[in-house]
């Protein structure tokens, strides 16, 4: 059965003169026993035929089975089965049921009948890449995957990963390079990221594709594929090192500017912080946090996020009043303002 059709298959089950059946259980010898096929029903025999499918990969038929229809019986003639859907591969088993009638028993085809099997297989996939050769440190280097499908599309991710430098067998952790999650077309093109690389070195890159659609096998490249090296040359830039800022601060009571350890309830005061050792350029956020009690255990109260964008000192203003309710307010100001 060819792969590009098993998804909607029509299953018409002929029971063929040939094939073999079992008598159902308690014979009754006064009636005629048919066999399960398009000729030898008496003429006049009435009843019911039902089909059963099994599986997949049911050897004994011992499994619940999928009905799969049922027909008046009149006399000799096809009965077909309905059609049935697949969604797993694998083998599948008829077996077909005669309800018998005043005139003739019941009897059922065995399970493994020849003739009577249903090999569904999925469909193959390919992958055919071609990466970026050659690069240099500090340039960009990518990916790109052309489907191949014996189906004519499928559903599913295309996954690319980048391995390296000089991971000669992609054992180590690879660098995510981007997917793609659509419904994939024969000889359809797709590209990885673009990946900046900062290391001399060999790239190697695998694309890896997961079927979402049962009609449609996975599939994936290899490593060390020769169309999957990106050779990268050129110096290593060292990593650059950071600057380590501190944060240095002081309560102060208002009005005036003098650092205070301890106030009165109902004063306002500030607490004045200043960024120091920082590069020429510095971004990020200072929050000030006021804790009423000293305990560092007790709900704090968060004063607004200040964005730095360079040296700066600010200051942070909490009235504390007799319940002890904190109101802040924090105020940025560049160089050494107060």
């Amino acid at each position: 059965m060819k792969a590009s059709n098993w998804f909607a298959i029509v299953c018409l089950v002929m029971l063929l003169a040939s094939a073999a059946v079992e008598p159902a259980a308690a014979i009754d010898p006064t009636k005629a026993q048919p066999l399960i096929v398009t000729t030898a029903f008496p003429a006049g025999a009435t009843g019911s035929l039902s089909f059963q499918l099994y599986g997949p990969d049911d050897t004994l038929c011992t499994g619940t089975p999928a009905p799969a229809g049922t027909r008046t019986l009149n006399g000799n003639g096809f009965y077909n089965s309905d059609n049935m859907t697949i969604s797993v591969p694998g083998m599948y088993r008829w077996v077909a049921t005669y309800s018998g009638d005043l005139n003739n028993n019941a009897a059922i085809s065995p399970c493994n009948a020849p003739g009577e099997t249903s090999v569904i297989t999925q469909g193959q996939t390919a992958i055919t890449t071609l990466a970026t050769g050659t690069g240099s440190v500090g340039g960009t280097i990518q990916d790109s995957a052309t489907t191949f499908f014996e189906n004519g599309s499928s559903t599913g991710t295309l996954t690319f990963s980048l391995y390296g430098p000089d991971d000669a067998t992609c054992s180590g952790a690879a660098t995510a390079a981007g997917s793609v999650t659509t419904t994939f077309v024969d000889d359809g093109s797709y590209s990885s990221s673009v990946m900046t690389v900062l290391t001399a070195g060999t790239y190697r890159w695998i694309a890896s594709f997961a079927s979402s659609d049962i009609r449609t096998k996975s599939a994936s490249t290899i490593c060390n594929d020769p169309a999957e090296i990106s050779v990268v040359t050129g110096t290593t830039t060292p990593p650059t090192s950071k600057a380590q800022p501190t944060v240095t601060t002081k309560i102060h009571k208002e009005p005036g500017h003098t650092a205070m350890t301890s106030v009165p309830a109902g004063s306002t005061v500030h607490d004045k912080l200043t960024v120091s050792g920082n590069a020429d350029t510095m971004t990020g956020t200072i929050d000030l946090t006021t804790y009423q009690t000293g305990n560092w255990s007790d709900t704090p109260t968060a004063s607004p996020q200040v964005s730095l964008d360079g040296d700066l000192d600010g200051r942070g203003r909490v009235t504390l009043d007799s319940t002890g309710v904190a109101q802040p307010f924090f105020e940025k100001r560049p160089g050494l303002g107060r």
